[in-house]
């Protein structure tokens, strides 16, 4: 009985003890799972990130960027496909464009189409939307003459070629700075500028999606002149750049409203933003373009009230 008593004396005090070492070993069996996890999707990211950086996975992101971007251009505001419009004769058109049309006075055939909400001019057709009709005449002459300007210039044409020229720019610049590496013998600066140099071409051969952002700065910056281009010529022959001034202004508060607009759950709003944000756009941002259209605007007006 004494030795009993003793022994239920002694588990009262070994207890707390005991429940200690329990508390800390299940601590240190979380804290070793816990630790586990981490590790675990430290390598699931560095694998996802690895995935992500290698060639096929930036073809994959540019495939996705650029599926997004181009099926974006087809898509209007409420997100409905668009169509490429209906035939419209050029008597049926409003009497500011049909002066237009005159004025620019194409050596060709141009064939003209209505759509709900896109302009554009592709090969010798010009695409109009309805809401254009319900605009000022200053504006329905600009974006007439705009878009016939395209087709009197032959843009669509020179693009094409200019997007060859950059891909074989960046081939054979390649090929160059190899031909010139392979001769490098000595350590003087023109042989280590060589070096150099097809160190960045390797890096850029290896790296697709650098290819990728060269190309497409260098297309958006051509295709922005021809844009400046057609601007200047349509202006000079119909004296629309009132027109041009009235609807960049519009096109800015689109812009804004789009940017008030925006969400990171949509693609095709993310896509826009990266496209503004790097600069791949067609057209000079309207605030850009104001700072040549307002000069010629106020010309015109002087020119106007001379008359």
């Amino acid at each position: 009985m004494y030795f009993i008593r003793l022994f239920l004396i002694i588990s009262l005090f070994l207890q707390p003890i005991c429940s200690a070492q329990q508390e800390i070993a299940a601590e240190r069996s979380i804290m070793a799972q816990t630790k586990d996890a981490a590790c675990k999707i430290m390598q699931w990211g560095k694998k996802g990130v690895s995935a992500l950086v290698s060639p096929a996975g930036q073809w994959g992101l540019m495939a996705i960027f650029f599926h997004m971007w181009n099926h974006g251009r087809y898509i209007n505001s409420n997100g409905i496909k668009i169509s490429e419009g209906e035939p419209i004769a050029i008597d049926a058109l409003p009497s500011a464009i049909q002066n237009a049309i005159k004025a620019m006075d194409l050596q060709k055939d141009v064939a003209f189409r209505v759509t709900q909400d896109v302009i554009y001019a592709k090969n010798n057709t010009v695409v109009l939307s309805k809401h254009l009709f319900s605009l000022s005449d200053e504006i329905q002459r600009y974006i007439t003459s705009h878009e016939l300007a395209h087709i009197k210039q032959n843009h669509q044409l020179k693009i094409a070629l200019g997007a060859g020229c950059i891909i074989g720019l960046l081939f054979f610049a390649k090929k160059a700075v190899d031909c010139c590496a392979q001769n490098c013998k000595t350590r003087n600066w023109k042989d280590k500028a060589i070096m150099t140099a097809k160190k960045t071409c390797d890096f850029i051969a290896t790296n697709p999606i650098v290819q990728f952002a060269i190309f497409m700065t260098l297309l958006t910056r051509l295709t922005q002149y021809y844009e400046r281009e057609a601007d200047l010529v349509a202006i000079a022959k119909t004296n629309c750049a009132s027109g041009a001034v009235e609807w960049a202004y519009l096109r800015i508060a689109a812009a804004q409203e789009r940017a008030a607009n925006f969400s990171w759950f949509n693609p095709f709003c993310i896509v826009e933003k990266i496209n503004d944000t790097l600069g791949w756009t067609w057209h000079d941002p309207r605030s850009k373009a104001l700072e040549y259209l307002l000069p010629l605007a106020e010309e015109q007006a002087v020119l106007l009230r001379s008359c």
